[in-house]
Protein backbone atom coordinates (compact mmCIF):
# COMPACT_ATOMS: atom_id res chain seq x y z
CA UNK A 1 0.00 0.00 0.00
CA UNK A 2 1.36 3.43 -1.02
CA UNK A 3 1.30 6.04 1.73
CA UNK A 4 -0.24 9.43 1.09
CA UNK A 5 1.82 12.60 1.48
CA UNK A 6 0.09 13.46 4.77
CA UNK A 7 1.11 10.08 6.26
CA UNK A 8 4.81 10.75 5.61
CA UNK A 9 6.86 12.80 8.10
CA UNK A 10 7.35 16.32 6.80
CA UNK A 11 11.12 16.01 6.32
CA UNK A 12 10.70 12.81 4.27
CA UNK A 13 8.16 14.16 1.81
CA UNK A 14 9.24 14.37 -1.86
CA UNK A 15 9.37 18.16 -2.09
CA UNK A 16 11.37 18.53 1.09
CA UNK A 17 13.78 15.75 0.07
CA UNK A 18 14.28 17.36 -3.33
CA UNK A 19 15.08 20.71 -1.72
CA UNK A 20 17.52 19.06 0.65
CA UNK A 21 19.20 16.40 -1.49
CA UNK A 22 18.34 17.24 -5.10
CA UNK A 23 16.03 15.65 -7.66
CA UNK A 24 18.37 12.70 -8.27
CA UNK A 25 17.70 11.46 -4.73
CA UNK A 26 14.00 10.88 -5.41
CA UNK A 27 12.41 7.67 -6.62
CA UNK A 28 10.40 7.47 -9.83
CA UNK A 29 7.17 7.53 -7.82
CA UNK A 30 8.24 10.61 -5.86
CA UNK A 31 9.12 12.51 -9.02
CA UNK A 32 5.78 11.71 -10.63
CA UNK A 33 3.99 12.61 -7.40
CA UNK A 34 5.59 16.05 -7.46
CA UNK A 35 4.25 16.61 -10.98
CA UNK A 36 0.81 15.78 -9.57
CA UNK A 37 1.15 17.98 -6.51
CA UNK A 38 2.05 15.17 -4.13
CA UNK A 39 -0.28 12.29 -5.08
CA UNK A 40 1.91 9.27 -4.31
CA UNK A 41 -0.83 6.60 -4.69
CA UNK A 42 -1.58 7.66 -8.26
CA UNK A 43 2.14 7.91 -9.03
CA UNK A 44 2.55 4.34 -7.79
CA UNK A 45 -0.39 3.21 -9.91
CA UNK A 46 1.21 4.68 -13.03
CA UNK A 47 4.46 2.83 -12.44
CA UNK A 48 2.60 -0.38 -11.68
CA UNK A 49 0.65 -0.10 -14.93
CA UNK A 50 3.35 1.22 -17.28
CA UNK A 51 6.63 0.16 -15.68
CA UNK A 52 9.64 2.27 -14.58
CA UNK A 53 10.12 5.91 -15.53
CA UNK A 54 11.89 5.05 -18.80
CA UNK A 55 8.65 3.52 -20.07
CA UNK A 56 6.95 6.92 -19.88
CA UNK A 57 8.79 7.97 -23.05
CA UNK A 58 6.42 5.76 -25.00
CA UNK A 59 3.29 6.57 -23.02
CA UNK A 60 0.30 8.14 -24.77
CA UNK A 61 -2.54 10.25 -23.47
CA UNK A 62 -4.88 7.27 -23.73
CA UNK A 63 -2.53 4.94 -21.85
CA UNK A 64 -2.17 7.37 -18.96
CA UNK A 65 -5.90 8.02 -18.73
CA UNK A 66 -6.49 4.31 -18.22
CA UNK A 67 -4.80 4.62 -14.82
CA UNK A 68 -7.32 5.34 -12.04
CA UNK A 69 -6.92 8.88 -10.80
CA UNK A 70 -5.32 10.20 -13.99
CA UNK A 71 -7.60 12.51 -15.93
CA UNK A 72 -6.76 14.55 -19.03
CA UNK A 73 -5.15 17.36 -17.02
CA UNK A 74 -2.78 15.05 -15.13
CA UNK A 75 -1.98 13.06 -18.26
CA UNK A 76 -1.10 16.28 -20.06
CA UNK A 77 1.06 17.42 -17.12
CA UNK A 78 3.05 14.20 -17.11
CA UNK A 79 3.50 14.10 -20.89
CA UNK A 80 4.72 17.70 -20.77
CA UNK A 81 7.22 16.82 -18.04
CA UNK A 82 8.49 13.82 -20.03
CA UNK A 83 8.86 15.92 -23.18
CA UNK A 84 10.69 18.64 -21.26
CA UNK A 85 13.08 16.03 -19.89
CA UNK A 86 13.65 14.64 -23.37
CA UNK A 87 14.46 18.06 -24.77
CA UNK A 88 16.73 18.91 -21.86
CA UNK A 89 18.69 15.71 -22.48
CA UNK A 90 19.07 16.30 -26.23
CA UNK A 91 21.77 18.57 -27.63
CA UNK A 92 20.17 21.81 -28.81
CA UNK A 93 22.92 23.31 -30.94
CA UNK A 94 21.04 26.13 -32.62
CA UNK A 95 24.18 27.77 -33.92
CA UNK A 96 25.56 24.54 -35.39
CA UNK A 97 24.20 23.79 -38.89
CA UNK A 98 22.86 20.31 -39.57
CA UNK A 99 24.46 19.25 -42.84
CA UNK A 100 24.97 15.52 -42.41
CA UNK A 101 22.85 12.56 -41.27
CA UNK A 102 25.16 12.08 -38.29
CA UNK A 103 24.54 15.64 -37.12
CA UNK A 104 20.79 15.10 -37.43
CA UNK A 105 20.99 11.87 -35.41
CA UNK A 106 22.13 13.82 -32.36
CA UNK A 107 18.67 15.36 -32.15
CA UNK A 108 16.83 12.10 -32.78
CA UNK A 109 18.76 9.26 -31.16
CA UNK A 110 16.27 8.87 -28.30
CA UNK A 111 13.70 7.65 -30.83
CA UNK A 112 15.42 4.25 -30.82
CA UNK A 113 13.95 3.63 -27.35
CA UNK A 114 10.32 4.31 -28.26
CA UNK A 115 7.90 1.39 -28.17
CA UNK A 116 5.54 2.81 -30.81
CA UNK A 117 6.15 4.57 -34.08
CA UNK A 118 6.52 8.33 -34.18
CA UNK A 119 7.37 10.71 -36.98
CA UNK A 120 9.33 13.78 -35.95
CA UNK A 121 10.37 16.81 -37.95
CA UNK A 122 13.39 19.10 -37.66
CA UNK A 123 12.77 22.49 -39.30
CA UNK A 124 15.89 24.35 -40.46
CA UNK A 125 16.60 27.95 -41.44
CA UNK A 126 18.60 29.26 -44.40
CA UNK A 127 21.86 28.26 -42.69
CA UNK A 128 20.49 24.80 -41.91
CA UNK A 129 20.30 25.47 -38.18
CA UNK A 130 17.46 23.78 -36.30
CA UNK A 131 14.82 26.37 -35.46
CA UNK A 132 11.95 24.04 -34.57
CA UNK A 133 11.20 20.38 -33.98
CA UNK A 134 7.90 18.67 -33.51
CA UNK A 135 6.11 15.33 -33.63
CA UNK A 136 3.83 15.04 -36.65
CA UNK A 137 2.49 11.51 -36.15
CA UNK A 138 2.26 9.34 -33.06
CA UNK A 139 1.48 5.66 -32.70
CA UNK A 140 0.78 5.07 -36.37
CA UNK A 141 1.05 1.49 -37.57
CA UNK A 142 1.62 2.65 -41.14
CA UNK A 143 3.36 5.98 -41.59
CA UNK A 144 2.69 6.00 -45.33
CA UNK A 145 -0.59 7.71 -44.41
CA UNK A 146 1.17 10.67 -42.78
CA UNK A 147 -0.07 13.93 -44.26
CA UNK A 148 2.65 15.97 -46.02
CA UNK A 149 0.27 18.94 -45.78
CA UNK A 150 0.36 18.87 -41.97
CA UNK A 151 4.15 18.53 -41.88
CA UNK A 152 4.84 21.40 -44.25
CA UNK A 153 2.12 23.67 -42.90
CA UNK A 154 3.74 23.50 -39.45
CA UNK A 155 7.22 23.91 -40.92
CA UNK A 156 6.18 27.00 -42.88
CA UNK A 157 4.47 28.49 -39.84
CA UNK A 158 7.73 28.15 -37.92
CA UNK A 159 9.72 29.78 -40.74
CA UNK A 160 11.61 26.66 -41.85
CA UNK A 161 13.13 26.57 -45.33
CA UNK A 162 14.04 22.89 -45.20
CA UNK A 163 13.17 19.87 -43.08
CA UNK A 164 14.57 16.57 -41.92
CA UNK A 165 11.98 13.95 -41.02
CA UNK A 166 12.57 10.84 -38.98
CA UNK A 167 10.57 7.92 -37.73
CA UNK A 168 11.47 4.93 -35.60
CA UNK A 169 11.16 1.18 -36.09
CA UNK A 170 10.24 -0.39 -32.71
CA UNK A 171 11.30 -3.77 -34.16
CA UNK A 172 14.90 -2.58 -33.85
CA UNK A 173 15.68 -3.02 -37.56
CA UNK A 174 16.26 0.28 -39.43
CA UNK A 175 15.90 -1.29 -42.89
CA UNK A 176 13.43 0.82 -44.91
CA UNK A 177 10.26 -0.75 -46.22
CA UNK A 178 8.48 -0.03 -49.51
CA UNK A 179 6.07 2.17 -47.54
CA UNK A 180 9.01 4.13 -46.12
CA UNK A 181 10.31 4.73 -49.63
CA UNK A 182 6.87 5.78 -50.83
CA UNK A 183 6.55 8.23 -47.93
CA UNK A 184 9.95 9.73 -48.75
CA UNK A 185 8.95 10.27 -52.37
CA UNK A 186 5.65 11.89 -51.36
CA UNK A 187 7.34 14.20 -48.87
CA UNK A 188 10.03 15.21 -51.37
CA UNK A 189 7.48 15.95 -54.10
CA UNK A 190 5.24 17.95 -51.74
CA UNK A 191 8.19 19.94 -50.45
CA UNK A 192 9.32 20.81 -53.97
CA UNK A 193 5.86 22.18 -54.76
CA UNK A 194 5.85 24.63 -51.86
CA UNK A 195 9.54 25.47 -51.72
CA UNK A 196 10.57 23.58 -48.59
CA UNK A 197 13.41 21.13 -49.19
CA UNK A 198 13.34 17.64 -47.72
CA UNK A 199 16.99 17.20 -46.76
CA UNK A 200 16.74 13.70 -45.32
CA UNK A 201 14.44 11.02 -43.98
CA UNK A 202 15.95 8.97 -41.17
CA UNK A 203 14.80 5.65 -39.76
CA UNK A 204 15.96 5.31 -36.17
CA UNK A 205 16.15 1.91 -34.45
CA UNK A 206 18.12 0.09 -31.78
CA UNK A 207 20.23 -1.67 -34.41
CA UNK A 208 21.19 1.52 -36.21
CA UNK A 209 19.94 4.44 -38.25
CA UNK A 210 19.14 4.51 -41.97
CA UNK A 211 19.48 7.72 -43.98
CA UNK A 212 17.66 8.11 -47.29
CA UNK A 213 20.23 10.76 -48.19
CA UNK A 214 23.09 8.32 -47.60
CA UNK A 215 21.09 5.72 -49.52
CA UNK A 216 21.00 8.22 -52.41
CA UNK A 217 17.24 8.44 -52.50
CA UNK A 218 17.66 12.14 -51.73
CA UNK A 219 20.32 14.60 -52.95
CA UNK A 220 23.09 15.56 -50.53
CA UNK A 221 22.62 18.89 -48.74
Amino acid sequence: MVMTIKQIPHEHRPRERLLLAGAAALSDAELIALVFGGDLPVAGAILERLGPAGSLRGATLGMLREVPGVGPARAAQLLAAVELGRRAGTPWLREAPVRTPEQARRYLRDMALLEQEELRVLGLDARQRVITRFTSALGSANLVHVSPREIYRRALREGALSVIVAHNHPSGDPTPSEDDLLLTRRLRAAGELIGVTLLDHLIVAEEGCYSFQEGRWLPAA
